[in-house]
């Protein structure tokens, strides 16, 4: 729980840095952030799993940097 709230800290401080760049403005950040509170690795198709199909999050996975 420590570690969300300093994460969500983290977040807050970069993104108001972001904001107040002239630069920033010019160019937003391109960021998306996916959290799965309920999901093992082992049954995502990305990280190994050959039985649980998902095929989104394969995509995301295969296409993001």
């Amino acid at each position: 729980m420590k570690c969300l709230f300093s994460l969500i800290g983290f977040a807050t401080l970069l993104s108001s840095s972001f904001a107040s760049s002239a630069e920033a403005r010019r160019y937003p950040p391109n960021v998306i952030l996916i959290t799965i509170d309920t999901v093992r690795a082992d049954h995502v198709g990305c990280y190994g799993s050959r039985e649980v199909r998902t095929p989104t999050l394969d995509a995301l996975a295969r296409d993001g940097i």
